[in-house]
């Protein structure tokens, strides 16, 4: 399932595509993510044919800039003409806009009305958006949704639990970005006790994961001041403490995204955590407890303390009751 983006369609396509859908005079609507919403770009006039209508899309296809086209198809349902949704994202768009697009292709169908739609198609060239293309998706789709035998859906279920059973589900959405050398530096200072505290950010243009800041003998208190509280960061912290009156010395990786963030950059760092963590522990560094906070102020040593030692819940024993007849004979008094 896809995460949601937040990002919402504009008044002005929610109202063309209600135009469209009662004024049979529309083939498709071209709408984009500009400004985190999904805007209206052009609509298309209904054509001599369906085939030679679908046609016309590719012609809307630019390289490197993604789009969704809402195609108004031929067949009918109890609320009017169906329709689908097409998710054009080119392999040479941003990192940032191929998640955008994913994340916001369910949004876009329930804020229009899920019920108008009854196909959804995912692309990344103009040879996927053909009418033969189209034809053959179609097929496809009617061959999964056919009645499945009790043998059928057995196998279908154990093919999805096979899905990446070696990582967690979050690195499933993770997309891997680069980490600068000085960021790897950083961290490998931090991994020989020459740093205690280091943070990174995501550069969106670059698509990289630099190196924003480092402290050589901060404690929480420093740690926590140099967190943004306008952008996400990911900061790994060399937290020193007493264990049972042992000096213990615990790495841990905080993932810090700021309420009032834009929702682009929630969505990036999101997406980018477990590249973050992995390329920490590839310098050497063994990461004891991962942590998310949503503002520097939550950053305290209570917090890292309870997450590094959760607290043991103590189970209450219950005696059974003695079945009647058995144990030690206990004295009655007979009246």
């Amino acid at each position: 399932m896809a995460h949601q983006s937040g990002i919402s369609v504009t008044h002005e396509l929610n109202d063309a595509f209600g135009t469209a859908r009662t004024t049979p005079t529309v083939r498709w609507l071209k709408a984009q993510i500009k400004d985190e919403s999904v805007v209206l770009v052009k609509t298309q006039p209904l054509g001599s044919s369906f085939e030679k209508d679908f046609e016309t899309i590719a012609n809307e296809l630019q390289p490197k800039i993604p789009c969704y086209i809402i195609f108004r198809l031929d067949t009918t349902n109890i609320t009017g003409f169906e329709w689908a949704l097409f998710s054009y994202v080119p392999d040479g768009s941003t990192v940032r806009d191929r998640m955008l697009y994913a994340s916001s292709r369910d949004t876009v169908k329930r804020q229009l009305g899920l019920t108008y739609f009854a196909h959804d198609l995912h692309g990344t060239t103009k040879e996927e958006f053909t009418y033969a293309a189209f034809v053959d998706h179609k097929n496809r789709k009617l061959a999964i949704d056919q009645p499945l035998t009790s043998t059928e859906i057995q196998t279908r279920a154990e093919k999805s639990a096979e899905v990446d059973l070696g990582h967690t589900r979050e690195y499933v959405h993770s997309v891997k970005f680069p980490m600068a050398n000085a960021a790897v530096d950083s961290l490998r200072s931090l991994n020989d006790g020459s740093l205690s505290y280091v943070q990174l950010a995501v550069d969106p243009t670059k698509e990289t994961i630099e190196l924003d800041k480092s402290e050589a003998s901060g404690n929480i208190n420093s740690a926590r001041s140099l967190l943004s509280t306008k952008e996400p960061r990911f900061g790994l912290f060399r937290f020193s403490h007493l264990k049972d009156d042992q000096n213990v010395s615990s790495i841990v990786f905080i993932y810090s995204s700021a309420e009032n963030a834009p929702i682009k950059l929630k969505m990036l760092y999101s997406t980018v955590k477990a590249v973050a963590n992995e390329s920490a522990e590839k310098v050497g560094l063994k990461i004891d407890k991962r942590i998310e906070i949503s503002e520097p102020s939550e950053l305290t040593e209570q917090l890292l303390l309870e997450t590094l030692y959760p607290p043991v819940a103590v189970k209450t024993v219950f005696s059974k009751p003695q079945a009647p007849g058995r144990g030690k004979a206990r004295l009655t008094q007979n009246k």
